[in-house]
């Protein structure tokens, strides 16, 4: 889910073509916005654990790299 949050600066289309297709990948796990001049992606259940970029694509290699982070590790405490 998109959420646009007292945006200062308007967003490019392109910006905003890639936010929405980064909440469209990732919005059963995380609320994604953008608020003035920052990329904010939060993993859902966890409102504390938040994503910060300076850019779309930037945030969505952040998200990529926590959620494989995550999934890890679930996966070593089920082995435990």
């Amino acid at each position: 889910m998109l959420r646009r949050m007292g945006s200062e600066t308007e967003l490019t289309q392109i910006e905003a073509a890639e936010l929405e297709d980064i909440g469209w990948h990732w919005e059963k796990a995380y609320t994604i916005r953008h608020e003035g001049d920052a990329y904010i992606a939060a993993r859902l259940g966890y409102p504390d654990h938040k994503l910060t970029a300076d850019t779309p694509t930037e945030l969505r290699s952040l998200i990529r790299s926590d959620y494989g982070a995550w999934l890890a590790s679930l996966k070593e405490s089920s082995s435990l």
